[in-house]
């Protein structure tokens, strides 16, 4: 279940989203009430007071279903794809999954989105406001140091009127290259991304993204990537970047430390 509240003020319509603990909502219940929180943030409410006219409930906000204790509100990475994408999206994601996932070294991305305070840049909203920023998913094979995804832009990545804002599409490319470059090697962090804008990218349209390794060069990886349309025949967006990986000592040893938690160690 997700509160979502429409206004500050003390009396506020709350929208209630039923999910299956697949992730996939299954339909929404408006109601006039007053909202109480705890003086903490909202998503770390352990539970939320709803006062409506005829009924005071109390709602626990859960981990994931299967630890059955309360804390910080998480979402499903795996839950994808989802109510807000579109038919090309899912169909494009069921292509990718169903061509590579057959191939036992072909794996699907699926990255840790909230800890405490702290989330995940790309999916920091997914909860709060679906399908309305990005929505994604990635599948990677380390052994081909390749990765090929499904991203659909939401109405608020907005720049020109009706087209995504270049500073949405750069960071979904830095996150693709990201995801193709640390699942094939230890601890690397962008030095520089250059992007090529081809086309305008449409609001809500279906992407396909490609990211693979273009050589090493000692601590330094190359690496590209394409934003193309689902067939492949109109390029919007091409990228390149150089990572450095990162010395496990010294001042990097805390970054280090940290991506070790994210992406696993490497032997």
């Amino acid at each position: 279940m997700r509160l979502q509240s429409q206004s500050h003020n003390d009396r506020v319509t709350v929208a209630f989203y039923l999910r299956h603990r697949s992730g996939a909502r299954l339909f929404k219940v408006m109601c006039q009430c007053h909202l109480l929180l705890p003086k903490t943030s909202p998503f770390v409410a352990h539970t939320v007071l709803l006062n409506t006219a005829a009924h005071r409930i109390s709602v626990p906000v859960f981990n994931k279903a299967e630890n059955g204790q309360m804390g910080d509100i998480e979402a499903n990475s795996a839950s994808v794809p989802n109510d807000t994408w579109t038919a090309e999206s899912c169909e494009l994601y069921k292509r990718l999954t169903s061509d590579l996932l057959e191939n036992g070294d072909w794996c699907e991305h699926k990255p840790s989105l909230y800890k405490g305070e702290r989330r995940l840049f790309t999916k920091a909203l997914v909860t709060e406001y679906p399908g309305k920023f990005f929505e994604y998913a990635f599948i990677f094979s380390r052994m081909e140091q390749r990765l090929q995804g499904v991203i659909q832009f939401g109405p608020y990545t907005q720049g020109p009127p009706g087209c995504v804002h270049g500073g949405a599409s750069a960071a979904m490319m830095d996150s693709a290259i990201g995801v193709c470059v640390n699942r094939s090697f230890s601890h690397c962090v962008t030095a520089s991304l250059s992007m090529n804008y081809k086309s305008f990218l449409p609001l809500g349209c279906t992407t396909l993204v490609e990211s693979w390794v273009e050589k090493v060069e000692g601590r330094k990886i190359f690496a590209s990537a394409e934003l193309k349309s689902p067939d492949g025949k109109l390029t919007y967006v091409t990228a390149n970047a150089l990572f450095i990986q990162l010395e496990p000592q010294g001042k990097s040893s805390d970054v280090v430390d940290g991506m070790q938690k994210q992406w696993g160690k490497r032997d």
